[in-house]
């Protein structure tokens, strides 16, 4: 009996420290879960590997009843191999509970509800490079392909959800050789022959019929963000418009049971077209000045077209003239509009019958981007972001900003300060820009500043994530250099979008003119500030701001290292080899022959003999737009003058495509040994890079 008791004692004792132990390494797991949820909060620096791993939002799509979001993310490739992934999820808005998310072997993008919000489709490839328009119901995700063809690009749900509008081209490819360095380049690339309209009726159904629209001369341009801004059903689904581009320029109608086309716009490159609620009205952007003005951006404002009278009978202006219509409130009163402003975006609320233009977000000091609105005008879903708060997938409803965040990947919040900052320029203007400080920054030391400047011109730096690489399109990440004791200037000059048409055209016949005297104004102030060092100074720049670099270290030698990316350096030989060679035409005022005084002053090879600053090029071996001709000219030159330079080539890269994690963080890890090659003093503390990417080729 003793020796029972004494067992069941023993078995207890061991039962309670068992108990102990679970607990006590729950608590434990607990303890560290939540210790390393704060460091994902608050990382204590940036490296190369976090910016070259940062997946996008692309979209987010609530439903039409406003109870569900589709969240489309994008991740970068991990080299040349491999396509960016993309991943959709299907989040309940109320209890942030994911429903589903697409398989990581597949690849869906183009997310769209279903106008009754019964049903969810996507765009996805095959094997072989196929397109296909895929279905499935929104709570399970069992897709069905509702049709396969080559050249499908974008498609557009009608009203009823009876019907998709799609659209296709046929491609056209074209083959070439060059002979580069001695050795000859099978050259290969498609040329849109045809676009095509189709309507798909009863998607649902297998056998549904397929009914081509025949546009004649008209061409409906690619589709760079989504199919709202080229095309629109009406609210009956009988008709459809669409944008026009090429020699017939314009917006146009198509009835779909006789197939009639009859023009709405003429010209003034016209875009996100959207009928009413109660289909009395077509709103849509166009520019606002017909005549022939050789300076590319134009004032655009809201165009108001009266279904019932067939004319357009209002001109709606935003403050800034360079509106992106969402659509219309439900009542059919007024529309929703958004609108760079400055470092931020500002969404409207523009009524049709003259009362003041409402700013919807004027109290919220976030940036919000990839807005859109559901189907019953109800609802917008976007990504909201700070300079120091990763972004994440919000919605809110339109008649009271309120931003709700769905849920982001990592929680981070950036251990930086930073702030928008103004100068006034050499003829009074006042400039803005943002201020980056280097981590642990002491107010009273004097840090190296890196001034990068956008692409466009016609951009702007805008209050982003820091840790970011701006989409993944170049290798600059600010979080990166401030983590490694660097101030960053993103200055605005002149020329920048998000200040109004005036400040844009500040620059006609003027590149590389007042805009260089507002960076050099800008990096002046951040050392009258007491924050840059005047020894220390870097330029970086991309496209553009690739071109303005190059233009400011034959201007003077104050900076001690440049990184060139995709830049313009031979503007003569630029405009008659890239593929878009109106832009500096339409910037310039003129052809070469025309103006030559003009364009060999500001082209920066025909002044190389100036340059003494260390360079490190960045070009895409497949870039049409930036030809990697305009690099090799520099680095040749500078070469043989002894100039330090080095060329970094991405040869299975061009200008607009993603950048693989591999090329982000190559470019990354050489611009900061670049940097530190010819700003530190101390040989021991320069950063030593260990990048074996086969796709560079540095001379």
């Amino acid at each position: 009996m003793k020796k029972q008791k004494l067992s069941l004692i023993f078995i207890t004792c061991l039962g309670l420290i068992g108990i102990f132990i679970v607990a006590f390494n729950g608590w434990s797991q607990k303890e560290r879960a939540i210790t390393r949820e704060e460091q994902l909060k608050l990382p204590q620096s940036w490296s190369v590997e976090d910016a070259s791993s940062q997946p996008l939002f692309t979209s987010v799509e609530p439903s039409p009843d406003g109870k569900y979001t589709l969240v489309a993310q994008k991740y970068p490739p991990q080299d040349e191999k491999q396509k960016p992934l993309l991943v959709i999820t299907l989040m309940e808005n109320k209890s942030h509970k994911i429903i589903w998310k697409t398989p990581l072997d597949k690849n869906f993008h183009s997310p769209q509800w279903s106008s009754d919000g019964n049903y969810i489709s996507f765009l996805s490839f095959n094997e072989k490079n196929i397109p296909s328009l895929q279905i499935t119901p929104f709570k399970t995700f069992e897709p069905q392909i509702a049709l396969e063809k080559e050249g499908l690009a974008a498609y557009l749900w009608s009203p009823g959800s009876h019907q998709i509008a799609l659209i296709s081209r046929d491609i056209k490819r074209i083959e070439s050789l060059t002979i580069e360095e001695g050795m000859v380049f099978l050259n290969t690339e498609d040329e849109i022959e045809k676009t095509n309209l189709l309507i798909l009726s009863d998607p649902l159904d297998k056998k549904n019929i397929s009914k081509h629209v025949p546009l004649k001369d008209s061409t409906i341009p690619e589709v760079f963000s989504k199919p709202e801004m080229i095309l629109t059903w009406s609210r009956d689904g009988d008709s459809l418009v669409f944008v026009s581009e090429g020699k017939k320029e314009g917006l146009f109608s198509v009835d779909l049971k006789s197939l009639r086309i009859e023009q709405i716009h003429q010209g003034g490159h016209p875009s996100y077209p959207v009928f009413s609620p109660d289909g009395k009205y077509l709103a849509y952007v166009a520019d606002v000045a017909k005549e022939a003005d050789h300076f590319p951006i134009k004032r655009r404002a809201l165009f108001i077209y009266d279904l019932e009278t067939k004319k357009t009978t209002k001109q709606l202006e935003t403050p800034l003239g360079n509106p992106i219509l969402l659509g219309w409130f439900a009542d059919s009163q007024a529309l929703l509009v958004e609108e760079g402003y400055k470092t931020l975006r500002r969404l409207y609320k523009v009524p049709l019958h003259g009362e003041s233009v409402e700013v919807l977000n004027k109290e919220n000091d976030q940036l919000i981007s990839k807005v859109s609105l559901n189907s019953s005008s109800t609802q917008i879903g976007f990504v909201l972001e700070s300079l120091t708060e990763e972004p994440a997938a919000s919605i809110s409803s339109i008649e009271s900003f309120d931003p709700r965040p769905l849920f982001n990947q990592f929680l981070i919040t950036l251990p930086l300060q930073a702030e928008v900052i103004k100068w006034p320029s050499f003829d009074g203007k006042i400039i803005e820009g943002i201020l980056v400080y280097p981590l642990d920054y002491k107010k009273g030391a004097r840090y190296p500043l890196i001034t990068a400047l956008h692409e466009g011109p016609y951009g702007a730096w805008e209050q982003k994530f820091l840790g970011g690489c701006a989409n993944n399109i170049y290798p600059f990440s600010p979080a990166v250099f401030a983590s490694k004791g660097y101030a960053i200037l993103l200055p605005n000059i002149r020329g920048s979008s998000n200040y109004g048409i005036d400040f844009a055209k500040a620059i006609d016949k003027d590149i590389g003119g007042g805009d260089f005297k507002d960076l050099i104004a800008g990096i002046d102030f951040v050392i009258e500030k007491g924050v840059a060092d005047p020894e220390k100074l870097v330029i970086w720049g991309w496209k553009y701001g690739g071109y303005l670099a190059t233009h400011a270290i034959v201007q003077t030698n104050r900076f001690k290292a440049a990184i060139v990316g995709l830049g313009m350096i031979d503007l003569i030989s630029f405009s008659e080899t890239a593929k878009d060679n109106g832009f500096l035409k339409s910037y310039l005022g003129s052809t070469f022959w025309e103006n030559k005084d003009l364009w060999l002053i500001r082209s920066p090879i025909m002044h190389v003999e100036e340059i003494q600053t260390p360079t490190l090029l960045l070009y895409g071996k497949q870039s049409n737009l930036f030809p990697i001709g305009q690099g090799k000219e520099l680095y040749y030159a500078l070469k043989k003058r002894g100039v330090p330079v080095k060329m970094l080539l991405f040869t299975n890269e061009g200008d607009e495509v993603d950048l693989s994690t591999q090329s982000i963080k190559a470019g990354l890890e050489h611009t900061l040994a670049w940097l530190e090659q010819f700003l530190s003093p101390d040989p021991n503390k320069r950063y030593s890079s260990d990048v074996t990417h086969k796709r560079k080729n540095t001379k």
